[in-house]
């Protein structure tokens, strides 16, 4: 008797499951939501973004605009003076934050790096060819 493996291919998401998720994530909403709504396990839209490239892209396009979403979600909760000032705070510093991860280049921290250190073109130009000046060539450039 014998016992055979069967290999099957993953399951991933219709082409129409896979439309109306990327509406709902554009909309900044969270992906886990819908698939939870509409009984998806998180496995099979890991496994269409791995096997389908074209969804791979359009799903990396509605997370940007998820983020951008969410800043602009954040403009009518600060601005929505009917509640509490420290909820409006904590729950738009969460949307900013989310949209910072979700497409950091756009919402992201800026970073600057400074430097002071100086750097003599001479001494490295001298390492590259591997050539040690003459004494006096030596004066000349500290000159």
């Amino acid at each position: 008797m014998s016992i055979t493996t069967q290999v099957s291919k993953p399951k991933q998401l219709s082409q129409r499951k896979q439309t109306a998720l990327l509406k709902y994530i554009a909309l900044g909403k969270p992906a886990n939501k819908w698939l939870q709504k509409h009984g998806v396990c998180n496995q099979r839209l890991y496994d269409t973004l791995q096997h389908d490239t074209a969804f791979r892209a359009s799903y990396a396009r509605a997370r940007e605009q998820q983020a951008s979403a969410m800043i602009d979600d954040t403009i009518s909760i600060v601005d929505n003076v009917d509640e509490d000032p420290a909820s409006r705070r904590i729950r738009a510093n969460a949307r900013q934050w989310a949209a910072s991860k979700i497409d950091p280049a756009r919402w992201g921290e800026r970073m600057t790096i400074e430097s002071d250190i100086k750097v003599s073109l001479i001494d490295h130009l001298m390492d590259i060819v591997n050539v040690t000046p003459a004494p006096e060539q030596l004066e000349e450039m500290e000159d």
